[in-house]
């Protein structure tokens, strides 16, 4: 039987069609909250036994998602096709011998490989795609690979320390993080001619690059092992581009990512209103650099309370509106999914019959994946969450 997530999504359009007009008390539902399903009945694409697996990644497109299994010292980077769920994740990273089975590929066994690969990034018709991988030597470098392409290729060989690969929108350009000079920054490669140049400078270190939906923007995170602020960058592929603080304060501010629309920036923040150690919130802030930059103004921003902070993927929009998708942390109830407006601070919360959520991502079709605990390890699910025009 051919299972796919297309057809998961008319399934659950179909199922909740009467309630998408009203809300629980019968009244027509208010704000863009309307257009989420809450209850879900998620699907495991990845289940293995005594294997964890996180960090899952949509392709653009949405056919694709990617995710990242840990094999003793080694991580391997595995691919889904979600037009064809029934079949088994294809290992896109580096793999120095064959599998003698389809059983024992879908398994990582009789494979010689002791690399730690991660943080994929694709291109937009979602076959190709870049990651970050050390072929087991500890060397971690800059990889272009392909579905049914062969060996992954070392993009970044001149470097021995980079990572946190982001493709361009159009798949022109790469940013990608170097501490080539000893401290990470970024680097801005045109893939159509090879060259490349750095894009930051100074002593912090910069992480966590992200691109605007139209391309011409970049935001990241810039500061030391205990605080970290929001940049953007605009016209970053242009000959003068400028860049734009958008965090100046004693809050650790991680992993930005814009709004679909490319109006809004939320990241990670560890401020939250009582003061307390390791306790966050998800803050938006304007994308153009209007909005404050500290204090209670900014702290007014904050939308979400007590998130669990996934540094992997980052704060999760949408793909309609203003809202983003989290799992809060409140380990007694499992981490449960919550859907929140960044502009009315309204939430929903989503029922999914999973344990312990984390890593959350939002396809551009309105299909949720995460990663949540089946008798002690981690797995990957789905589920259609937005339901789409």
């Amino acid at each position: 039987m051919r299972v796919s997530l297309a057809g998961l999504v008319l399934a659950a359009s179909a199922a909740s069609a009467a309630d998408s007009a009203q809300s629980e008390g019968g009244e027509p539902a208010s704000g863009s909250l309307v257009v989420i399903e809450s209850h879900l009945a998620p699907v495991n694409v990845s289940a293995t036994s005594e294997r964890n697996e996180w960090n899952p990644r949509f392709s653009p497109d949405s056919r694709y998602l990617s995710f990242e299994r840990r094999e003793g010292a080694a991580q391997a980077i595995l691919i889904v096709d979600t037009e064809a769920l029934e079949a088994p994740p294809i290992r896109v990273s580096s793999m120095r011998q064959e599998a003698s089975s389809i059983e024992a590929a879908f398994l990582s066994l009789g494979v010689d490989d002791e690399s730690f690969n991660t943080q994929l990034s694709f291109f937009p018709e979602g076959s190709r795609f870049v990651f970050t991988g050390n072929e087991g030597s500890g060397i971690y470098r800059i990889y272009e690979g392909g579905m049914g392409a062969g060996a992954p290729v070392a993009l970044s060989s001149e470097s021995k320390e980079d990572g946190h690969p982001a493709l361009s929108p159009d798949g022109r350009w790469l940013v990608y993080v170097s501490a080539r000079k000893g401290v990470g920054k970024l680097y801005l490669r045109d893939l159509s001619t090879g060259a490349e140049r750095p894009i930051t400078e100074g002593d912090e270190m910069d992480l966590f690059p992200a691109w605007s939906p139209d391309g011409t923007s970049l935001a990241y995170t810039s500061g030391d092992n205990d605080n970290h602020d929001v940049f953007v960058i605009r016209g970053v592929t242009g000959p003068t581009p400028e860049t734009v603080q958008l965090t100046s304060w004693s809050f650790d501010d991680l992993r930005p990512a814009f709004s679909a629309d490319g109006s809004a920036i939320a990241f990670y923040s560890s401020y939250n209103p009582a003061g307390e150690d390791k306790v966050w919130s998800i803050v938006a802030a304007p994308a153009d650099g209007s909005g404050p930059k500290k204090g209670a103004a900014l702290a007014e921003r904050a939308f979400a309370m007590n998130v669990v902070k996934d540094p992997q993927v980052g704060p999760a929009w949408l793909p309609r509106g203003q809202s983003l998708v989290y799992a809060r942390d409140l380990k007694k109830e499992f981490n449960p999914i919550y859907v929140v407006d960044a502009a009315t601070k309204e939430e929903r919360r989503i029922e999914t019959g999973t344990r312990m959520n984390h890593d959350l991502v939002c396809s551009s079709r309105g299909v949720l994946a995460f990663r949540a605990q089946v008798a002690s390890w981690d797995d990957i699910f789905v589920a259609p969450l937005v339901k789409m025009p």
